[in-house]
């Protein structure tokens, strides 16, 4: 956003999210810490355009009209996934929407449960819109916030509303907003912020909570036990992971691409074929047009023909592009027959069954292989009871692991690099003539 808007970003902690001080979010909170933003923010109201998402909507729309009532206004504002009220957003997502009256009867009584925590953005749609340009997105699937509900808002401000065939969290990666073609290295960069941000979240959080767990008398097995019970608990939470999944999926894109510009259409087949397990952080187009391309150079025509059959028959491409996509694969496949050839096989490092050196999961097992992050390459330990398990410059099973990160990378391939490919912190050069097998 900063370079083609020519603009600042800012994003907030809310109090009691985050890294702010803990204490009980409200609606009058999070409205104070919006308006407190925008008096610190180095430019003047009427140069500031507020984004909202989801429950951030409901907060912006508040904020703005406390705003308004001032005399002061903002230049914009932009509501993404917005509702008409908390209460009917928390009632939408319990009773199906046949049954509107039985929901309109469990919003009022929601509403007077909820107090004073309403973000009741009908009510305020119409004075924000009157002021400021109003634009708000939505995404036709979203199964959180109902697309009706934004289409009220919609109707009610006046205002017009952008639909994209996608659910509550997608909207920024649809090809018309999506900017993964255009600026996919500072995409990276700011998954790989995020994610070091929540590394940080989670050592803060272990050292806090084995803090007041050792100032009681516990035995060196309880203590034990408790840190790894901790680290378990912040581990498994699917949200603190995304950030990583989302720097892992940019930087494959991007080694694909280096290497295929660079005509290393093998290795660029390899890497482009793990973007399949990213499908909830680049769109189909982006993925699949990568994979065709890398396995037609390689004349993989069964991948070819199958990321071609993802590209045609996805809701997410326009009618244009599949109707070319089914031209081209029309011209392709009545030449070639959708068959790939003999490639090398390995053990898979959980079954041992014997898989394709590109496979990216066990077709046995369904175990999902671990990835070089300086070459894109599938993992596999070393097949002791093979002559030569190994094509030449593999490098085998010898891998060494980023402290940082904790991807693993052949050795082989980092032996002129002094930082880790992925999360760009310094590797540790003794560990990179240590074999190790990955599990």
């Amino acid at each position: 956003m900063q370079e083609p808007l020519c603009c600042e970003v800012t994003a907030i902690d809310y109090c009691g999210c985050g890294y702010s001080d803990f204490c009980r979010p409200t609606e009058a909170s999070a409205v104070a810490d919006v308006l407190a933003t925008l008096d610190q923010a180095d430019a003047s109201f009427e140069e500031v355009i507020v984004w909202g998402h989801s429950l951030g909507t409901g907060i912006a729309l508040s904020a703005l009209s406390k705003l308004l009532e001032s005399g002061r206004r903002c230049k914009g504002l932009v509501l993404e996934a917005p509702f008409l009220s908390l209460p009917r957003a928390a009632s939408a997502l319990v009773t199906p929407a046949a049954w509107p009256d039985f929901r309109e009867g469990l919003s009022r009584r929601l509403a007077r449960i909820m107090g004073h925590l309403q973000f009741d953005s009908a009510s305020k749609i119409c004075l924000v819109a009157e002021k400021m340009p109003v634009t708000i997105l939505h995404g036709t699937q979203d199964t959180k916030v109902p697309f009706e509900q934004g289409q009220r808002l919609s109707e009610m401000g006046a205002v017009p509303l952008h639909s994209f065939p996608c659910g509550h969290n997608d909207i920024a990666k649809q090809p018309q907003l999506s900017g993964a073609q255009r600026h996919p290295d500072r995409i990276k960069r700011l998954y790989l912020l995020a994610a070091l941000e929540v590394e940080k979240f989670k050592n803060k959080t272990l050292d806090a909570q084995m803090t007041g767990a050792t100032q009681g008398t516990m035995t060196t097995a309880q203590t034990l036990q408790s840190l790894v019970t901790q680290d378990q608990s912040v581990s498994s939470d699917r949200a603190l992971e995304s950030p990583w999944r989302g720097c892992e999926a940019f930087h494959i894109y991007l080694l694909a691409q280096r290497q295929l510009y660079e005509g290393q259409h093998e290795q660029a087949m390899k890497t482009s074929l793990r973007l399949s397990e990213y499908e909830d952080i680049l769109d189909t187009q982006t993925i699949y047009s990568l994979i065709a391309l890398t396995t037609y150079y390689n004349k993989f025509f069964a991948q070819c023909s199958r990321a071609f059959i993802k590209l045609e028959a996805s809701s997410d491409v326009s009618d244009e592009m599949r109707t070319k996509f089914a031209d081209l694969a029309l011209s392709i496949f009545t030449r070639n027959a959708p068959r790939d050839p003999a490639s090398h096989m390995l053990p898979c490092p959980k079954c041992g069954t014997r898989i394709n050196d590109w496979n990216i999961t066990c077709s046995s097992c369904n175990h999902r292989l671990a990835f070089c992050v300086a070459s894109g390459r599938s993992i596999f330990p070393e097949d002791r009871n093979a002559s030569h398990p190994y094509p030449p410059g593999t490098g085998g099973g010898e891998t060494i692991k980023c402290r940082c990160c904790r991807h693993r990378m052949y050795s082989n391939e980092v032996r002129k690099l002094r930082n880790c490919p992925l999360c760009h912190s310094r590797l540790d050069v003794t560990a990179m003539h240590t074999p190790s097998v990955p599990h």
